[in-house]
């Protein structure tokens, strides 16, 4: 599918999706998602989301992170956060599981917006700053790869030298990986009297500072609304946040060194498909592409290439979610009368009805 993404050629594509749908039919969780997304966006076949819902239900019930990413997506968008909550809980653990079996911890990839000003200097794009998680993460790394046995025995060496003051002393030193596990310290227990109040202190530190372990802690404190006042949409946001980091993140590297190729089709494939599991810097640089470059076969339609209706619905509806998340300049453009339908009003509801979910 890629491949015919890359080429231009509807009718491979075609042959792709139909292959793809053959295995969803026997029940292969990945086929489902694919499916799902073909569905979702009208590609290949007629737009429809209550078909794209169903499919990633069956997918994500069959262990398919990337369509509980969907559909918590969609639930989130709908403001049924409780079904939110549950689905990016799951994603945000496996994110967390991902990140501590890396060795060294995965490097995390800068957000390039392609539409803001930088397209035309590829250098500029192709930069990239390296975050590594705190090297208390090797500790946790070290202990999974071991037995029960000998987890305890190094649980317990490691306690005999004096963690905590080892933890507060690179807290002091604003190393917040010491404020994330001092509040685990405290949270459990482990050291020291358990005091759930002092660990949330701690974690909401390690928040300011973009610790992924302790997004996530504090995620759950808000949905169970431990030492804080429970806020399921809170919870829901934060556990975006920490699923967001996850495997799949790395759609964003492939779209990225493929639109710098020029390979126009695929970047566009891949941002889609990652603007339908929620990521905002995806919505708006496919949304971008499809308004930037008028090659009629980047976009696939529902019969061969998109239509420049079926072009603008679908970047006006990336726009639209976009805005939804916060993006100033998407929220500008669907308010603007001129931007799309030649002056007139473009209806946001018929693209929300269509293709955003």
């Amino acid at each position: 599918m890629l491949s015919a993404a890359t080429a231009g050629n509807h009718e491979a594509f075609s042959m792709a999706a139909s292959q793809i749908e053959a295995a969803a039919e026997e029940g292969h969780a990945g086929a489902l998602s694919v499916l799902a997304f073909l569905s979702g966006a009208g590609m290949t076949r007629p737009a429809s989301r209550s078909r794209a819902l169903l499919l990633h239900k069956l997918a994500a019930d069959a262990g398919d992170l990337q369509s509980k990413m969907a559909l918590a997506y969609s639930y989130f968008r709908q403001e049924m956060y409780e079904q939110a909550a549950t689905l990016y809980a799951e994603s945000a653990k496996a994110t967390l599981s991902s990140l501590i079996s890396k060795m060294p911890p995965i490097k995390i990839i800068e957000r390039f917006k392609i539409y803001s000003g930088t397209e035309e200097n590829k250098e500029a794009l192709m930069k990239s700053r390296g975050e590594y998680d705190d090297d208390f993460q090797i500790t946790e790394y070290q202990a999974q790869r071991g037995n029960a046995s000998a987890i305890k025995q190094r649980f317990t060496s490691f306690l005999l030298l004096q963690a905590r003051e080892f933890f507060e002393l690179a807290a002091a030193n604003k190393e917040f990986g010491g404020h994330y596990y001092l509040g685990l310290l405290y949270l459990k227990g482990i050291g020291v009297k358990k005091d759930v109040i002092r660990a949330c202190y701690f974690f909401l530190d390690a928040v300011n500072s973009g610790q992924t372990n302790a997004i996530y802690q504090v995620a759950k404190l808000f949905q169970k609304g431990i030492c804080v006042k429970r806020n399921p949409h809170m919870a829901v946001t934060l556990y975006k946040v920490v699923a967001e980091r996850g495997p799949w993140r790395s759609l964003s590297r492939w779209a990225l060194e493929s639109y710098l190729k020029g390979d126009l089709g695929k970047a566009l494939l891949l941002y889609s498909r990652m603007a339908e599991l929620g990521y905002e810097v995806a919505q708006s640089n496919a949304a971008w592409t499809l308004d930037r470059y008028n090659e009629q076969s980047i976009c696939i339609g529902e019969s061969g290439f998109c239509t420049n209706a079926e072009r603008h619905l679908r970047a006006h509806a990336f726009w639209w979610q976009a805005s939804e998340q916060g993006n100033e300049h998407a929220s500008f453009l669907i308010s603007d009368p001129y931007y799309y339908g030649g002056g007139e009003h473009y209806s946001p509801h018929a693209s929300k009805n269509t293709y955003a979910w």
